[in-house]
This record gives structure tokens, C-alpha cells and sequence, in this order.
């Protein structure tokens, strides 16, 4: 792995870890919506405060590794995985969760999560491509065969929003709509004159597009 592909591979980690730490910070402003297991709320001696990561009694809780790698499949329109997708889970199931405590969220298992988010999201953008750009559902205004330079900001941004509503079921914020544009603007500062003049330069932004959305708080977690 190249210096310019180690650099993008960790701020597409970072996407996911900023988008992370933003619902974090949304959903504990929620008040208390956690409530540690075995509590007896009619009895003030068994009533604690509870824990940031307890179990939620609301519909908060972390994927397991197959739930989760079945929701990428699901919500990426893909009905079974390739062989190669089938290997990565298998590579990084030990990093992911194997129950639905939050507290599982940690960097080994996002690091994983993307790896797996990538395979998942390349499965993607070749079922894509081979589409009529009317006919897509992720990237109809986005020209696979030019650079990004003859592509538009506001059909990457039209890309974040469709992955957004299928992802997460809702629109973007604003905080996560400047996150993702701070990540496009970085992406093309890093890349060579002789890179940006490439075609295949495209292609690597969306699949980072996809892979930092696919393994980010809200698409793991229900």
C-alpha cells in the first residue's frame, strides 16, 4: 500500500470516526434513554444511574458481526455476497461485535468495519457502473469514466444524500453534510496532477464515499 492510498484509507476511517463521535454526541443529548439490566425502577434502592454504554431499553443497540454484515448487504441492494466479501467477513468477524452492547464499539471494531464496509461498497460501485446512470440508485450523476474534476460537487453530494437515506433511513445533517464535504475537498488536495487526470481516481472517492457512511455509527447500530 502507497503512502497517498495509506493516507485514504485512514481518513476514511476518520470519516466513520467523526460521524461516530457526532451521533454520539446527538444521542446523548437524548436524556436518559439507558437503563442498566436488572434495575428495579419502583424500588429507590435498586435504582442506579445509568451507565453510558448499558444496555439501551430503547431501540439503540450494537449489530453482531452477521447482523451487521447482512444490513451492508440489505441496505447496499445486494442480495448475496461475492466470495470475496464472504473472506473479509470472515478475516474481521473476531473484530466485530458479538452481542449488542454499545460499549463493543471501539477503534479495532470500526477499523473492521470499514475493511468490511469497503468490500461491501466495491460490490457496489461495479454493480453500479454497469448500470444506465438513470437506472442507479447511489451515483446517477456521477461519470465513472471521468476524473472527478469533470464531475460535480453537487453529484457527490447527491450521492452522500442517497446513501444517507438508505443507510440510515433519514437525510443528512449538517454537521455530517460538511464532514463529508471537508473529506472531498482533502481527497482532491492529496492527489498528484497525474492523479487527478485519472478516471480511476473517481472511482476511489465514491468507494471511500461508501465505505466511511456503510461502517459509521448510525449504520451500525438499531
Amino acid at each position: 500500500m502507497n503512502k497517498l492510498n495509506l493516507k485514504k484509507s485512514i481518513r476514511v476511517v476518520a470519516v466513520s470516526g467523526f460521524m461516530l463521535s457526532l451521533a454520539t454526541l446527538m444521542f446523548n443529548c437524548g436524556g436518559k434513554q439507558f437503563r442498566s439490566a436488572g434495575n428495579d425502577e419502583t424500588s429507590s434502592a435498586s435504582v442506579t444511574t445509568p451507565g453510558a454504554f448499558d444496555k439501551p431499553s430503547s431501540p439503540y443497540a450494537q449489530m453482531t458481526a452477521e447482523q451487521q454484515f447482512n444490513s451492508m448487504l440489505n441496505v447496499t441492494g445486494q442480495a448475496a455476497p461475492s466470495g470475496t466479501m464472504k473472506a473479509e467477513y470472515i478475516l474481521r468477524q473476531g473484530s466485530l461485535a458479538d452481542n449488542d452492547n454499545l460499549a463493543g464499539v471501539t477503534a479495532p471494531l470500526l477499523m473492521a468495519s470499514t475493511s468490511l464496509a469497503g468490500e461491501v461498497c466495491n460490490g457496489l460501485l461495479s454493480k453500479e457502473k454497469a448500470m444506465a446512470a438513470a437506472s442507479r440508485t447511489f451515483f446517477q450523476q456521477v461519470d465513472f469514466n471521468q476524473t472527478i474534476a469533470a464531475n460535480s460537487a453537487a453529484g457527490y453530494s447527491a450521492s452522500a444524500e442517497a446513501l444517507a437515506q438508505a443507510l440510515y433511513g433519514r437525510s443528512l445533517s449538517a454537521e455530517e453534510q460538511a464532514i463529508l464535504v471537508g473529506f472531498y475537498t482533502e481527497f482532491n488536495a492529496d492527489l498528484t496532477a497525474a492523479q487527478a487526470a485519472q478516471p480511476a481516481q473517481t472511482g476511489a472517492l465514491y468507494l471511500s464515499l461508501c465505505s466511511g457512511m456503510l461502517a459509521s455509527y448510525d449504520s451500525m447500530t438499531y
